[in-house]
């Protein structure tokens, strides 16, 4: 392999390993999803890389920032290989940038980069940094929302945190890795050190103030989280221990009486309608033999309920009965009329129903079944729970059971989801169906789960904040500590290049006056020293001879 071929891969190389290695730092600092962060090194690194070795090492920067990005999206243990185009068009927009930045500075100015006057500082900082770093940045956020994995809404916050954190990545290290390799009397030393220390001092700053930011931020969003939670779990209890007062008092009623008619079940309720209106549906069903059937219809005829059949639930219709031992019809129910449908309904022809039957009998508290579509609501895919209690007493095996609906549950989530600020997920632990789902965007790190007791279930409920509501976030806090240190920094950067080059060029030009006055010297000493004559020299003020030339 030839010198300069070879010369010219290291290079590739060690330019792709240091945008690596610089780019996972920088991701500390990410925003979600994590591609963007506001201060990006690798960015300076990538254009004084092209402009010290020229156009073909900018393979390198593709390199390194298509390795970096095929980790942030797990491309490596993908097997779809279209996982890799998403990290290959952000590493083309990387690469792209610093050829368009390099083309654009050597417009206006060239090695070697001592940076004495306005012009060249100007030119690399203003054009490699601010304008060369909208190609980056809007490839990059442009590819992650054709990608999917930017929401529209996110797209702006995306790409305004993407262009500052690659300019203030030009301004900053550009300048420096520029100046520290130069070997001419203009970048000396100390002229580097003047420059060097003040500009890190101020970028270590902005990084103090933007990760303080950053972590303030994520600290109220997981707060906030936990506070919505709370309240979230709170308003189920109250939902329960409303159901649960109204099942007991609906026990209250049947133990005190040997025998509790039509008109005081439906009087009954008509009372606690008045203290609790958000109540949906009562019911008693008995338990009968099968042999005890004929007796038991001509009771239930004689309570008024001419047309009372004994119904099971077959294929999403009600049919007559099979033949059990033991049946759990529903006899009383109100309001009769929403729920006349469900009279006559045997709990214990389906699973769900008569395990709930069966749990609340054996343990004596109330059980849950669900979330089951109702048999009074005919063709309707409305989903609720029935809560089932039994009445109690000696060999008594009637229970009393009461409708929950599942959307008089959901109003706190209906809260949550609006505005798209949070996401939510509520699920019933033991069966694992999915209760409700929001359309608020993925998961993200900001993530909340916790467990809520629901009667003898147990409901999880997973509560996070959208990467694009956390970016906005962020964003809405941290940007003015982003634009107000791109400002002093940039500033600051051509105040002291400019100030400390006025000063080496001044002190270059004292020294070459210097070398002159001292060569003229020289000069007349010699030519004295070979005259012909005695010259004697005396010094004006003292009268003292101060030299001879013999």
């Amino acid at each position: 392999m030839p010198p300069t071929v070879l010369l010219t891969v290291s290079r590739i190389a060690l330019l792709a390993l240091a945008y690596f290695v610089l780019a996972r730092l920088g991701l500390l600092l990410a925003i979600p999803p994590g591609y963007a962060t506001a201060i990006w090194v690798p960015s300076g690194l990538a254009i004084a890389g092209l402009l010290l070795w020229g156009y073909p090492v900018v393979l390198g920067v593709f390199l390194g920032s298509f390795s970096v990005n095929s980790i942030i999206g797990d491309a490596f243990s993908a097997s779809d290989p279209n996982a890799f185009l998403l990290p290959a068009c952000i590493g083309l927009g990387a690469a792209l940038q610093a050829m368009c930045g390099k083309w654009l500075i050597e417009r206006f100015c060239s090695p070697p980069w001592t940076f004495i006057n306005l012009r060249q500082p100007l030119m690399l900082i203003a054009l490699g940094g601010p304008l060369a770093c909208i190609l980056s940045a809007s490839m990059g956020s442009g590819s992650l929302w054709a990608f999917g994995v930017l929401e529209s809404e996110a797209v702006f916050d995306s790409w305004t945190t993407w262009w500052l954190g690659d300019s203030l990545g030009v301004i900053v290290f550009s300048p420096l890795l520029l100046l520290w390799q130069e070997k001419h009397e203009f970048a000396s030393l100390n002229r580097k050190l003047k420059i060097s220390i003040p500009l890190l001092l101020v970028f270590a700053a902005v990084c103090y103030l933007y990760v303080d930011g950053k972590r303030e931020v994520e600290t109220q969003i997981r707060e906030e989280l936990e506070e919505k939670a709370f309240f979230t779990n709170a308003y189920l209890q109250e939902q329960i221990a409303q159901k649960r007062t109204l099942v007991n008092a609906t026990i209250g009623l049947f133990n005190a009486s040997n025998k509790v008619t039509k008109e005081e079940f439906f009087t009954f309720f008509a009372a606690l309608q008045e203290n609790m209106p958000g109540l949906q549906a009562l019911s008693w069903a008995p338990r009968i033999r099968r042999e005890d059937i004929p007796t038991f219809l001509a009771e239930v005829k004689k309570e008024g309920y001419s047309d009372f059949k004994l119904r099971e639930l077959s294929s999403g219709d009600l049919v007559p009965i099979t033949s059990r031992d033991v049946y759990q019809p529903i006899l009383h129910v109100t309001p009769q009329e929403a729920h006349k449908r469900a009279q006559g309904f045997d709990l214990l022809s389906e699973t769900t129903r008569k395990t709930a039957v069966d749990n609340a009998l054996r343990t004596g508290k109330l059980a849950a079944a669900g979330p089951l579509i109702l048999v009074q609501t005919k063709d309707s895919t409305e989903r609720a729970y029935l809560l089932i209690q039994p009445v109690g007493g000696d060999d008594n095996q009637d229970v009393v059971s009461a409708v929950l609906r599942l959307d008089s549950l959901l109003e706190p989530f209906d809260r949550l989801g609006r505005g798209n600020h949070f996401g939510f997920e509520l699920a019933e632990i033991r069966s694992g169906q999915v209760l409700v789902h929001s359309n608020s965007g993925a998961s993200s790190d900001f993530h909340n789960r916790s467990n809520m007791p629901f009667f003898d279930q147990t409901w999880r409920l997973d509560l996070w904040m959208p990467d694009a509501a956390v970016a906005e976030a962020m964003n809405e806090r941290l940007w003015p500590i982003l634009f107000g240190g791109f400002c002093i920094i940039g500033s600051l950067a051509l105040l002291i290049i400019t100030s400390t080059g006025a000063q080496a060029s001044a002190a270059a030009m004292i020294e070459q006056k210097t070398q002159e006055l001292e060569q003229e010297r020289s000069f007349l000493e010699t030519l004295i020293d070979h005259l012909p004559l005695i010259l004697y020299v005396k010094d004006a003020k003292t009268r003292q001879y101060i030299r001879s030339n013999r």
